[in-house]
């Protein structure tokens, strides 16, 4: 399992925490970039089906699609 820290607002101070993990993705191949790599291609298809209305949760549905397992956990604050 690997931690995915998501900013869902830009210049927001809240992060979203997941943890997660794909057991079709080898040892070998960093899945921290595999994992974004797959959230932005689903973040650019949601936004093009409903750009008015998408949220997290859909792209959330497409990643388990893609056999991600994901765990949110609670967000965190954090300062620059």
């Amino acid at each position: 399992m690997n931690i995915v820290i998501s900013e869902p607002i830009e210049d927001s101070e809240a992060m979203d925490v997941y943890i997660v993990d794909n057991d079709k993705i080898s040892e070998d191949i960093n899945i921290k970039h595999v994992f974004y790599d797959h959230w932005d291609e689903c973040l650019t298809k949601v936004q093009e089906k409903n750009p008015e209305t998408w949220n997290v949760s859909q792209i959330i549905v497409m990643m388990k699609r893609k056999g991600w397992q994901i765990i949110r956990i609670d967000p965190i604050c954090v300062s620059y």
